[in-house]
C-alpha cells in the first residue's frame, strides 16, 4: 500500500467500510501486529483471516483477537452510532487526519530499522518487538459524533489543554485563559471532556465563540462523565466529540491512558494546567513529546500537589513555562502538514500504571498489561464468572482464569463457587514511577 488505508481497486466502499469497523473493534488496542497483518493483506483479506483463525504465521494477533473474533457484527456498530449521532472514518478516507496519526507509527519503524540495520543494539530490538506486543499505535478507525462533515482536527491548528480532574480556582481560571486565546488566533481547543481542567477549557473555547473538540476514553454513544453531558453535547455541535473505541465501550482506566496519546497526536501543541505527580495528563505531555510537538506547563506552587507534575515538567526541561496566555499562541502551528516520523524513537512502553488525580498509589500499581484489563473488567462488586469477563477485557479464556489465579494470590480478588469479585479491602498499593 503506497499510504495507510489505501487497499486494492475494485473494493466496494461499504464492505471496505465494515471490514475497518470489524478490525477496530476486535481486538482492545491497534497493535503493531494489527498494523502488520492489514500493510500484508489490506483490511478486507485481514479480516477474513482473523474470522477463519487463519492466523497461524501470528500467534501474537491470534492472541489478542481470540477473544472477539465471532462477536463483532459491523452493521449493529454502525447502526449503533448513527442512532447516537455518529459517523465512522477510517484511513484512506479524505477526512482521516494522516498526517497527525502516521506518527504513532514510530515504534514499528523503529522495530523495522533494528531490524534491517542487522544488528540486535544490545537486545534493543527483542525489546521493542516485545512492547510493541502492548502498545497502542495508529487507530483503525474513529467514531465521531457531530462535528462538520469534514474532520476539523484534519486541517485547523489544534491546541490541546489537558489536566487534573481536581483542578484549583486558579487551574481552572488559567484553562479559560489559554483557551480563550488559542480561540483569538482560530486554533480549536482539544481536551478529553473530563471534569477539571479539561471542562474548564471546552467551556471557555466556546463561551469565546471559538472550537473546541473531545477525545473520550469510551464509545461517543454516552457522554462521560454525565456532569460533563452538557458540555460535550455543544462540543459535538462545535469540532465534534471523538473516540477510537466502537459504541457501547465503557470506561476503564487503561482506556484513558490508550486515549490520551490520541490527544497529543491530533494537537500541534499541548499545555498541561495543573497536574499532581501521577496524573495522567503527564502521559499526554509525554506522548507529545515523543511526538515531537510542542509541550507546555503552568508553573504552580510548591505547596500545591496539583502542580507538582507541572512544575517537574518544566524542571526537567520537558516543557517550558507559560507566564502568560499570550505566550501559548506561539506554540501553535499555523497549519497541519506532515510531522517527522524517524528523527526520534518514540517510547516503546505503556504509560505506566493507572493513575488516580491525588498523586497516591492505587491497587492497579505494579500490575501487568493484562492483570489490568481483567481487574479493570470486575469493577463493582457483582460476582462474576471468568465466562463474563471476555469481552470486556478482550482477552481469551483461557487467559483470564491464569490471571485470575495470579491476582488472587496478590489478594486483590476473591472466589465464591467458580466466581470471582474485587476484595473489597484493597491491600496497600507501592507506588511506581511514571517516567521514559
Amino acid at each position: 500500500m503506497t499510504q495507510r488505508g489505501k487497499t486494492r481497486d475494485g473494493v466496494d466502499p461499504a464492505v471496505l467500510e465494515r471490514a475497518w469497523v470489524y478490525l477496530n473493534a476486535v481486538a482492545e488496542r491497534p497493535s503493531a501486529a494489527m498494523w502488520d497483518a492489514i500493510d500484508t493483506y489490506g483490511p478486507v483479506e485481514a479480516v477474513e483471516r482473523i474470522r477463519t483463525r487463519n492466523l497461524r504465521s501470528d500467534p501474537v494477533l491470534d492472541r489478542q483477537t481470540e477473544a472477539r473474533a465471532e462477536t463483532i457484527d459491523p452493521g449493529e456498530l454502525l447502526h449503533r452510532a448513527a442512532e447516537a449521532g455518529a459517523r465512522f472514518i477510517h484511513p484512506g478516507r479524505p477526512d482521516w487526519p494522516e498526517y497527525a496519526l502516521s506518527a504513532l507509527d514510530r515504534p514499528r519503524v523503529l522495530r523495522d530499522r533494528l531490524g534491517s540495520e542487522g544488528s540486535d543494539d544490545n537486545g534493543r530490538r527483542k525489546k521493542v518487538a516485545a512492547e510493541l506486543a502492548t502498545l497502542s499505535l495508529i487507530p483503525t478507525g474513529l467514531w465521531v459524533r457531530g462535528g462538520p462533515a469534514e474532520l476539523a482536527l484534519v486541517s485547523a491548528p489544534v491546541l490541546a489543554i489537558v489536566g487534573t480532574r481536581s483542578a484549583s480556582q486558579y487551574g481552572r481560571s488559567v484553562a479559560g485563559e489559554l483557551a480563550a486565546a488559542a480561540v483569538g488566533v482560530d486554533a480549536i481547543v482539544l481536551s478529553g471532556g473530563a471534569l477539571g481542567i479539561d471542562v474548564a477549557a471546552h467551556n471557555a473555547a466556546l463561551a469565546a465563540g471559538g472550537e473546541t473538540a473531545a477525545v473520550l476514553a469510551r464509545g461517543v454513544d454516552q457522554f462521560y462523565p454525565s456532569a460533563n453531558a452538557g458540555t460535550l453535547s455543544r462540543a459535538a455541535e462545535s469540532a465534534g466529540v471523538l473516540s477510537e473505541y466502537p459504541p457501547g465501550t465503557g470506561v476503564t482506566r487503561y482506556r484513558f491512558l490508550d486515549r490520551n496519546r490520541l490527544i497529543a497526536a491530533l494537537s500541534g501543541a499541548t499545555v498541561v494546567v495543573e497536574a499532581a505527580a501521577r496524573s495522567g495528563a503527564l502521559s499526554t505531555a509525554r506522548w507529545a513529546g515523543a511526538l515531537e510537538r510542542p509541550i507546555a506547563a503552568v508553573p504552580g506552587s510548591i505547596h500545591s500537589r496539583g502542580s507538582v507534575g507541572c512544575n517537574a515538567l518544566i524542571r526537567d526541561h520537558r516543557a517550558i513555562a507559560i507566564t502568560s496566555a499570550a505566550e501559548v499562541t506561539g506554540l501553535i502551528p499555523a497549519h497541519r502538514g506532515p510531522y517527522p516520523h524517524e528523527t526520534r524513537d518514540a517510547p516503546v512502553s505503556r504509560a505506566d500504571s493507572a493513575y488516580s488525580g491525588s498523586g497516591q498509589p492505587t491497587p492497579f500499581d505494579g500490575l501487568d498489561d493484562s492483570q489490568r484489563r481483567v481487574f479493570e473488567a470486575m469493577s463493582g462488586s457483582r460476582w462474576r464468572r471468568p465466562e463474563e469477563l471476555v469481552a470486556d477485557s478482550g482477552m481469551p479464556l483461557r487467559s483470564i482464569r491464569s490471571v485470575l489465579g495470579g491476582l488472587f494470590a496478590e489478594g486483590l480478588v476473591e472466589r465464591r463457587e467458580g466466581m470471582w469479585r474485587r476484595c473489597r479491602t484493597k491491600p496497600t498499593a507501592v507506588q511506581t514511577s511514571l517516567t521514559f
